[in-house]
């Protein structure tokens, strides 16, 4: 079983991020729409004019405690065992991809609104979770129906 290291850097690194606009006196509950995107917050109007790197940053930034909170609670539910059972590599490639993804859905759903957050990361681990559950009950029926084949034979 292999470490969940790749979980761990990215929960710190997002606390760690918070932490450093704590420090430059963002509001920890509702941090300002301007501050936010000073950050690198995913908007539309900026990203599409060629900073193309807010959809990645904005992946480390969140909207207050209570979004970090769950979010950081959500990634090391899901996270740890993802990447235990994917490698530590593909983890961190279904991450960032998820993530990067998600910013992309943002801005052609709604350019003019500032995201931010793991979210679109996170629900991508989830959705590599439900595949791996469906591939494995898949299995699991395929080797029942086999056993049954052959001891009817």
């Amino acid at each position: 079983m292999p470490n969940v290291s790749v979980t761990s850097v990215l929960l710190a690194l997002n606390v760690a991020i918070f932490g450093l606009m704590l420090a430059w006196g963002i509001d920890p509950m509702q941090p300002a729409i301007d501050s936010l995107i000073q950050w690198g917050a995913n908007y539309g109007p900026r990203t599409t004019q060629g900073e193309w790197w807010r959809m990645f940053t904005c992946m480390f930034l969140h909207i207050g405690v209570l979004h970090l909170l769950f979010n950081m609670i959500a990634l090391w539910d899901v996270g740890g065992f993802m990447e235990r059972w994917l490698g530590s590599t593909s983890f961190l490639v279904l991450y960032l991809l998820a993530g990067l993804l998600g910013s992309v859905a943002s801005v052609a759903w709604n350019p003019f609104v500032v995201s931010a957050g793991a979210s679109g990361a996170i629900f991508g681990l989830y959705g590599g979770l439900l595949a791996f559950l469906v591939r494995h009950r898949a299995m699991q029926q395929h080797a029942s129906l086999a056993a049954l084949s052959t001891k009817n034979l």
